[in-house]
């Protein structure tokens, strides 16, 4: 229970963080644009969810018609789609990312599936070490924490957002330090202009 809680709070405080800068953004135009320092729009925000949503439908479908029981889970972030979870099988594997593919407003696609499936024990010990991340990148003072996903399978820490080299960097080194994580991707965008601020 005070896991979820935990969660609940850090989600809703970045949240409403990332709309704090949209919000500076819209009241002085003459400021750097939320993308160009890591931070998506409101239209993209929306555009990520919405390819969220369609895809995962998709897939449900495809996987009731097939009696399949794979866990795919996938994530968006400014248009670079990632797949994890588990599939059956390779042939699996493949055919799901040949679906999302079709997908209009993907920039980039990460298939990170898996053909082994988690145990609930597995899936339950994940959402500790995501939530033990967001809240150790929330916490760290200095830290743009509303600029980065982070998502975890069988103790693989995957990292998407758009930082800086030195922002990425410390967020790798903030994953480590969580207990239970195997290894760390990385698959974050790199921003190039970072000198003004919003």
């Amino acid at each position: 229970m005070k896991l979820n809680a935990l969660a609940l709070i850090i989600s809703t405080t970045l949240s409403l963080s990332a709309c704090s800068s949209l919000v500076h953004y819209a009241n002085d135009p003459t400021r750097s644009k939320p993308e160009e320092l890591g931070f998506r729009s409101a239209s993209t925000i929306l555009d990520d969810e919405a390819i969220e949503s369609n895809l995962q439908n998709s897939l449900n479908l495809v996987m009731e018609e097939q009696n399949e029981h794979g866990q795919v889970n996938i994530t968006v972030f400014n248009g670079v789609l990632l797949l994890t979870g588990s599939a059956t099988d390779a042939d699996k594997k493949a055919q799901i990312e040949q679906i999302v593919s079709k997908q209009p407003g993907i920039k980039t696609i990460h298939n990170e599936l898996k053909t082994k499936l988690q145990s609930n024990s597995e899936i339950a010990k994940d959402r500790w070490i995501t939530t033990k991340i967001k809240a150790s990148m929330f916490f760290t003072e200095g830290f743009p924490s509303s600029k980065v996903k982070v998502i975890t399978h069988k103790g693989t820490v995957y990292l998407l957002g758009m930082l800086t080299e030195e922002e990425k960097q410390w967020a790798i080194e903030l994953s480590k330090s969580a207990e239970g994580v195997n290894r760390i991707v990385s698959v974050i965008e790199p921003l190039t202009e970072t000198s003004k601020t919003l």
